[in-house]
């Protein structure tokens, strides 16, 4: 008697579990459940909870979903890839063991990943976060959540942290001391006045471009091999470590001086230090080999294998973009239109206007014309012009709207 009542017992037990169901509210949901074969038919409105519950790995990415209701139930969850939605909130709270979570360009305001331990990547990027809460994920080693509506973020237990990715927000301030590990380090368009990197020697590449930053010390960064900090107040930059530099995007800063004779500088793709007036030399390896390949420096500027030195000696120094002597720019200061008076340049020019965090506003192209009128429409401020011929020469000079 009791061997039947224990066989009954476990019969009903797992007639239940079978029975079981989940409910999807969403019916896009639904529809990607389908499609994927953990489903079947037409959408009902609930799915098996015996189809989901082994699931390890969900792409439900760009569906028009809505609702994830019934997320839950994935109870063996490591993979979430749901971005590209019309996600409002998102709850994981019970995906314990979700390792990978990408819900970027949704709508979300807020997240709760504290009970996620092993999180391991974190894109939450485009969407409308005002708070994130990271102290939990202790091995979280990649975080991108670029382009929301931050103040702050704290990754200060994140030590296992490669990556981390917090540009276009709202935050003013972030410690990146305890991230031993980073090699990818992205913080531009935010409102950060200062970042101390000396910490992170591991440190690739580095995107801190329209901050506030006043200064940058790079010298324990040798194995950094691209530098993106335009439209900061940075007055100089010592960059004679960096011997792996390929690319730098200095432009738009209030640099004095600025040095990268590091013996790498044959293998640098990208220099750009245009829209720094207060720039007279940049210290190089080889002052005719910048001068023939690097063009976005302001006019006028020397480079030198020794800016120390006060005249021309030979090959060590060249002086950029001296065809800017040939013609004239008026008025300066202006109320919208700049007269430009080419002389006998008599070549083809390119004009391009940047605002003074470096964003092109108006670009236009001449045919062998003698005069050219530009009307810069737009708010009153600073901007800076920059002229090219064919032959590659070129001119940038400060004008300001009033």
């Amino acid at each position: 008697m009791k061997t039947t009542i224990s066989v009954l017992i476990v019969t009903l037990f797992s007639n239940l579990l079978i029975a079981r169901t989940t409910a999807i509210p969403d019916v896009n949901f639904e529809k990607a459940l389908i499609a994927l074969g953990y489903d079947s038919g037409t959408p009902n409105g609930t799915i098996p909870t015996a189809n989901i519950r082994t699931i390890q790995q969900l792409q439900i990415d760009n569906k028009n979903i809505r609702s994830l209701i019934g997320i839950e139930d994935f109870s063996s969850l490591t993979l979430l890839n749901c971005y590209d939605n019309l996600l409002t909130s998102l709850d994981v709270t019970r995906n314990a063991s979700l390792s990978i979570l990408d819900c970027s360009n949704n709508q979300l305001t807020s997240i709760d990943v504290t009970g996620n331990r092993a999180l391991d990547v974190f894109n939450c990027l485009d969407n409308k976060l005002v708070s994130l809460n990271v102290s939990n994920n202790n091995v979280l080693t990649h975080l991108d959540c670029r382009n929301n509506q931050l103040a702050s973020i704290d990754v200060s237990i994140n030590r296992a942290l490669t990556g981390l990715i917090i540009n276009d927000n709202n935050i003013s301030n972030v410690d990146v001391s305890t991230n031993r590990a980073l090699s990818l380090l992205g913080i531009a368009g935010n409102n950060i006045s200062s970042i101390d990197v000396t910490k992170n020697t591991l440190l690739s590449k580095l995107r801190c471009q329209s901050n506030k930053i006043d200064s940058l010390d790079l010298t324990k960064n040798t194995l950094l091999t691209q530098l993106w900090c335009g439209a900061n107040k940075i007055d100089s930059l010592d960059l004679t470590l960096n011997t792996k530099l390929i690319a730098l995007s200095c432009a738009g800063n209030e640099l004095v001086s600025l040095n990268v004779k590091n013996g790498n500088n044959a293998n640098i793709w990208l220099f750009e230090s245009h829209l720094n007036p207060t720039l007279t030399c940049i210290e190089v390896d080889d002052a005719a080999y910048s001068f023939s390949n690097w063009k976005y420096v302001d006019a006028g500027v020397r480079f030198s294998i020794n800016c120390k030195s006060t005249g021309n000696s030979g090959t060590t120094e060249v002086i950029a973009n001296e065809f800017s002597q040939r013609f004239s720019i008026y008025p300066n200061p202006t109320t919208g239109v700049i007269n430009i008076d080419l002389g006998e340049n008599n070549t083809a020019i390119s004009t391009t206007v940047r605002n003074a965090l470096g964003q092109v506003i108006l670009t236009q192209h001449f045919e062998n014309i003698d005069n050219i009128s530009l009307d810069i429409d737009a708010p009153i401020g600073i901007y800076f012009l920059t002229l090219e011929t064919e032959l590659g020469e070129s001119k940038t000079i400060k004008v300001i709207k009033e």
